[in-house]
């Protein structure tokens, strides 16, 4: 194996590790197997359903998918935290009261779930979206309610917006 013969037209240089052809076979077979490894998107970012380096900027740096979401979608008529508008009600004890699906439901078809909803249909959000709103706003639960929040709006915490439970407590 000669790297410095096979890249000397290239400006990318590749030291020689001096492995044997067996080695470098070896090597091989392995990484082709461990791209077969069924990693459930991790790392985030070789995900297909991340967020673009330009969403990222406009909805702040360190949200969770479904915090960028919610703060993209659903603020203007609701708030967490005491962030957001106040035409619809305040979500920050909605996980206890509804799980994810439920949550989903409620953004396709509110009247489906809260029969004579004022709420419209969101059909302007794509179907990732909701399912991050969904999972985020399942997290949303007071500190006595059953289960934690796991990470919440800016607004409700500063530069400590996404922080565990416990770590909420002490710093409020």
């Amino acid at each position: 194996m000669q790297p410095e013969v096979v890249f000397k037209d290239s400006i990318r240089k590749m030291p020689n590790l001096d492995v044997t052809e067996q080695e470098a076979t070896d090597l091989a077979a392995f990484l082709e197997w461990v791209s077969n490894i069924d990693n459930h998107d991790w790392p985030p970012q070789d995900s297909e359903d991340r967020m673009s380096a330009a969403e990222r900027r406009a909805t702040g740096v360190g949200l969770s998918r479904g915090a960028s979401a919610f703060q993209q979608n659903c603020m203007g008529c609701h708030s967490i935290g005491g962030a957001g508008g106040s035409i619809g009600p305040a979500l920050d004890n909605v996980g206890a009261k509804y799980d994810q699906a439920t949550i989903e439901a409620i953004i396709v078809d509110p009247e489906s779930v809260n029969p004579g909803a004022t709420m419209p249909p969101q059909s302007n959000v794509s179907d990732a979206d909701r399912q991050a709103i969904g999972e985020f706003l399942a997290k949303q639960r007071d500190a006595d309610s059953a289960g934690s929040r796991g990470d919440s709006m800016p607004g409700g915490g500063g530069e400590y917006a996404l922080r565990p439970p416990h770590f909420r407590r002490c710093t409020e």
